[in-house]
This record gives structure tokens, sequence and C-alpha cells, in this order.
């Protein structure tokens, strides 16, 4: 069942703002700027990777970023991880 431009179209909207962008250094209010060219591309896109599975390298990657609980410690248990991820609307 293909993705339809509704769906993407929706997905954008949900985007959340104020976020910091992943990988690609995309913030998710730069694709929210030119909705309609977005939109039919990333719909465009979506259904390629339905029909092929075959997803974009870019979209495989994070980045890991350690953030320290408690101010200037160097010890592993008082750090949490958190992965930047691209925002995928499909």
């Amino acid at each position: 069942m293909p993705v339809l431009l509704d769906e993407v179209r929706d997905a954008i909207l949900r985007l959340p703002q104020g976020k910091a962008a992943g990988y690609d250094k995309l913030p998710a209010e730069l694709l929210k700027l030119d909705s309609a060219a977005i939109e039919r591309l990333f719909c465009t896109l979506c259904n390629k990777i339905l029909d092929t599975s075959i997803w974009p390298e870019d979209w495989k990657r994070s980045i890991f970023v350690t953030i320290s609980e408690v101010m200037g410690t160097l010890k592993c248990e008082e750090h949490h991880t958190v992965a930047l991820i691209t925002d995928q609307p499909c």
C-alpha cells in the first residue's frame, strides 16, 4: 500500500519544533518552509523505499551525545546518552 501525500503532510506538520537537528543537520522548521515541494519529495522517496526496501544511508545514522547528570563529573554512571537521529516523515 503506497504512502499518500496526505500522510506525509500530516507527518511533517507533527514534527517537533525547537529540537536539535539530526545527522543531516536539517531542523524540522526547514522541512516546513516549502511544504508542497517537500511533501511531494518525501512522498516519492517513501514510496521508493517501500518498493525497493533500500533506505538512504544517512537515515541509518545517529549521533550519540553524553549528557552529565552531575556538573563536572567524569564518572560514567553520572551521565546519560541521547541519540540525535534524522526526523523521517515516513
